[in-house]
């Protein structure tokens, strides 16, 4: 990502908030900011002066992943839908980056005239995301389940929803029949799997009706091993609420692991 240079650039860094320290040269780290655990073990570090996140297997400090570059990266978060979110404190935005391949960036959340020196990151309180998973890794090897809630507030209470699945990506999306509202996946194989199987053991409650609130939960369940080609793939799920068709979810990663 190029950085915009109004710091560095003229010249006149001005001082970073205290509490951060620099290890030694011989370590690669400097000029830190926070540090994060990532659902897969790993640790996540700020590095100001490599200007990019480091991911790191504790046991052994094996480097896994750089990720591309972020200006000055002071915090860091996972955000609910498995990606990492990180706070550029040179830039003045936020970085969302790929949460299985922190090499690739997916979006700027925000240009540089919103955010002046952006330090801390979090996420609000749960009811605000759409879609919610309680775990974003699935074994290739064990199978397992996911659960889903969802959250479409009381405008869509009693509504009847589906809840889709795709492993080509969440961009740009779908247009839903009557062109209201867009779903954040890519029609693919497993969508229409999922389509004619709805009664199947596997896709509880993907078509289903919210409650009185305009919530509703649904599971994901693989009884048994996933074919050996779906290990190291990614899926995303999000829910569409119909009749009409005018309301999406966020979509949620799910990696599938050994």
């Amino acid at each position: 990502m190029p950085s915009l240079g109004k710091k560095r650039g003229l010249g006149t860094q001005r001082e970073r908030p205290k509490g951060l320290r620099s290890l030694s040269p011989s370590s690669g780290l400097g000029n830190l900011g926070n540090i994060v655990f990532g659902r897969n073990g790993h640790l996540y570090i700020c590095d100001g002066q490599g200007d990019n996140i480091k991911e790191y297997e504790p046991d052994d400090w094996n480097l896994v992943n750089p990720s591309a570059t972020v200006q000055e990266p002071y915090d860091l978060t996972f955000g609910p839908d498995g990606h990492l979110y990180v706070s550029s404190y040179q830039d003045d935005i936020i970085v969302k980056f790929d949460g299985g391949d922190i090499g690739t960036v997916l979006e700027q959340s925000f240009t540089s005239n919103v955010l002046d020196d952006p330090v801390g990151i979090r996420f609000g309180r749960r009811d605000r995301w759409l879609l919610e998973a309680d775990n974003h890794l699935l074994s290739a090897s064990l199978g397992g389940q996911i659960a889903f809630t969802l959250t479409a507030g009381m405008d869509n209470a009693n509504r009847s929803y589906f809840l889709a699945g795709t492993m080509s990506g969440s961009h740009p999306g779908t247009f839903l029949p009557g062109g209201a509202a867009t779903i954040p996946l890519m029609r693919d194989w497993l969508s229409n799997y999922i389509l004619s199987h709805l009664t199947s053991p596997s896709f509880v409650n993907f078509s289903a009706r919210l409650d009185a609130s305009g919530n509703g939960e649904a599971q994901l369940i693989a009884s048994g091993p996933l074919p050996p080609s779906m290990l190291g793939e990614v899926m995303h799920f999000a829910y569409a609420v119909y009749n009409p068709w005018d309301f999406a979810s966020n979509p949620v990663r799910i990696e599938i692991v050994q």
